[in-house]
C-alpha cells in the first residue's frame, strides 16, 4: 500500500476539528490534530467594557456556555475585588454542575458511542447490543433517552438563568435571580428524575454502589456482579469497547491535571488568594506517581506549529498573543495552540481520576 494522507472531519465535537493521518502500509506513521477555524475571541474583547465579557464569552460554545460565564464572572470579581454572598456561589456551582452532568452524558452517548455502531464492527458478538443502545442518529434507546433527560436536567439552569444556553444571570458580586423554596423544590425534582434514569439505564445500580468503586479491580468485580451491571450503558460500552481493543489504543501521556472546579462558597471572597474548590485541583506526575499542588503559573501555550505569529517558546495565557498568521504551505497546520504544564503534555481528568491512578 502506497503512503497516503487521510483526512477525517470530527463533526460531532463542539468546534471545527480535523484529524489528518499519514498511513504507510496500513500503519499510521504521523498524525495531526487540526483546528480549522480562527475564532478570535481575544480580539473581539479588546477595547470593550470589561463587563461585556459576561455576554460575549458564553458564546464560545453552545454546550458549555455556563462554564464560560462562570469563568468570566470570576475573573471580573478578582479584578474588581468584589465581595459576594455565599449563596450566589452556591447557585453558580449548582448550575455549572448541572451543565457538567448534561455535557458528560451527551459527549459519551451522542458524540462518541455512535462510532461503536460502525458497520465495520458488525461481526463483533456485542454489535447488536451496542446498536440497540447507541445507534445514530438518535435511534438507539440510550441515545434517545439521553436527548430527553439531558434536556430536562437543564431546567435547573433555566430556573435560575431564564434560558440555556447563553444565560447571563451571573455578574460580579452575585447573581440576578432570587433563591426561593419553589425554585429549590423544582431543582430537587429535576435531580431526582435524572438520577432515577441514570441509575437504572446508565449504571444499572444505585449511585452509592457506583461511588464505592475505587480501583480498576473494584470496577471489573462490579461489572461481573449482576446482569443489570453488564447490560447497563456503562456495561455494554465497556464490554464492547474492550472486545474492540479500545483499552489498548489511544494511550498517551501519564501526567494528569485538574485545575479544580466549583469555588467554595464560604471562601470565594476578596482578596481571592485562597482559591479553594469543592472539586480540588492537583497535578499527578506520571513518572514519580505523586500528586502535587496545582500552580496555574506553570501553564504555557506554544504556537510554533499554529497559524499564529510565533512569539518563541511557551507563554502563560496572560502573556500570550493570538495574532493570526495563516501559512498553509508551511509546517504549521492548526489554529489551536499547544498547552503545556511544567513543559509537559498532560491529560485533564477530574481529580478523582488523579487520585485513583495511585491505587487503580
Amino acid at each position: 500500500m502506497a503512503k497516503q494522507i487521510i483526512k477525517m472531519d470530527m463533526n460531532r465535537v463542539e468546534g471545527d476539528l480535523e484529524i489528518k493521518l499519514e498511513v504507510d502500509d496500513h500503519t499510521v506513521t504521523d498524525a495531526w490534530c487540526v483546528g480549522t477555524m480562527y475564532r478570535g475571541f481575544e480580539q473581539i474583547l479588546v477595547g470593550r467594557d470589561a463587563k461585556d465579557a459576561l455576554v460575549i464569552t458564553p458564546r464560545i460554545c453552545g454546550i458549555c456556555s455556563t462554564s464560560q460565564l462562570y469563568a468570566a464572572t470570576s475573573a471580573l470579581e478578582v479584578a474588581f475585588q468584589t465581595p459576594l454572598p455565599p449563596n450566589a456561589t452556591r447557585i453558580r456551582n449548582l448550575c455549572l454542575m448541572t451543565e457538567s452532568v448534561m455535557s458528560d452524558a451527551r459527549h459519551t452517548f451522542l458524540m462518541f458511542a455512535p462510532d461503536l455502531c460502525n458497520p465495520a464492527y458488525r461481526g463483533q458478538p456485542l454489535y447488536d447490543e451496542a446498536l440497540e443502545l447507541f445507534e445514530p442518529p438518535f435511534k438507539g434507546r440510550v441515545a434517545r433517552e439521553t436527548v430527553h433527560h439531558s434536556k430536562q436536567i437543564l431546567g435547573i439552569v433555566i430556573a435560575f438563568g431564564g434560558q440555556w444556553p447563553h444565560a447571563t444571570y451571573m455578574l460580579p458580586g452575585g447573581v440576578t435571580c432570587p433563591l426561593t423554596a419553589e425554585t429549590l423544590a423544582a431543582c430537587l425534582a429535576a435531580i431526582d428524575t435524572y438520577t432515577e434514569w441514570y441509575e437504572q439505564t446508565v449504571l444499572g445500580c444505585p449511585s452509592e454502589r457506583w461511588l464505592g468503586l475505587n480501583t480498576t479491580a473494584d470496577f471489573f468485580a462490579w461489572l461481573d456482579e449482576t446482569e443489570a451491571h453488564r447490560q447497563s450503558a456503562v456495561g455494554v460500552f465497556t464490554r464492547f469497547g474492550r472486545a474492540l481493543g479500545l483499552h489498548q489504543t489511544g494511550q498517551g501521556t501519564p501526567h494528569l491535571l485538574s485545575a479544580g472546579c466549583y469555588y467554595d462558597p464560604e471562601n470565594w471572597q476578596p482578596p481571592f488568594t485562597n482559591r479553594q474548590c469543592l472539586q480540588p485541583a492537583g497535578f499527578y506526575d506520571g513518572q514519580t506517581r505523586r500528586i502535587e499542588p496545582f500552580d496555574q503559573q506553570q501553564v504555557a501555550e506554544h504556537v510554533r506549529y499554529s497559524w499564529y505569529a510565533d512569539y518563541g517558546g511557551g507563554r502563560h495565557p496572560w502573556e500570550g498573543e493570538s495574532q493570526p498568521d495563516y501559512q498553509p504551505d508551511s509546517d504549521r497546520y492548526t489554529y489551536a495552540k499547544a498547552p503545556r504544564y511544567q513543559n509537559q503534555v498532560v491529560q485533564l481528568p477530574a481529580i478523582r481520576k488523579v487520585r485513583q491512578s495511585l491505587v487503580g
